[in-house]
């Protein structure tokens, strides 16, 4: 595992995703890790952390039948 620095001094690299099983391209640490942030304050928040998902509704009842 590199650390923050070791990442920062290469910029850009490949990283596996095991959710997506597919490798990604990092093509700028910095901008990459202040993205993720954004994201995990919203998603701490409660709110909505995805593609489209600020649009949709959410509601369970589609779900239940």
């Amino acid at each position: 595992m590199l650390s923050d620095a070791e990442l920062t001094a290469l910029k850009s690299f490949w990283t596996w995703a095991p959710l997506k099983e597919r490798w990604d391209y990092i093509r700028d640490w910095e901008n990459h890790k202040r993205e993720a942030m954004r994201k995990f304050e919203k998603y701490a928040k409660g709110e909505p952390v995805g593609i489209g998902l600020a649009d949709k509704p959410r509601s369970l009842k589609g779900w239940i039948q």
